[in-house]
């Protein structure tokens, strides 16, 4: 694959990640600081396994990164 056409791979599963009404809703609230699945979860009043879903694609782009503490993880 030609150099070119991975930048616009890459361009493209970014912009990919962004094309989605919760994800977009995920880094609206995560602007104002860091939260946990459970925040985002009971903040946005859509179940775990969805949000968790939603980070892991904004995180394998590269748009969000997480910590971990003890068991919880923050985005």
């Amino acid at each position: 694959m030609a150099s070119e056409e991975i930048v616009f791979k890459l361009k493209s599963d970014f912009l990919k990640a962004l094309a989605h009404p919760l994800r977009l809703a995920i880094i609206e609230h995560l602007k104002n600081g860091e939260r946990s699945v459970g925040q985002l979860s009971k903040t946005l009043g859509v179940e775990h396994s969805s949000i968790s879903k939603n980070l892991a694609i904004l995180r394998q782009v590269g748009i969000l990164h997480s910590r971990q503490e003890k068991v919880t993880v923050y985005y």
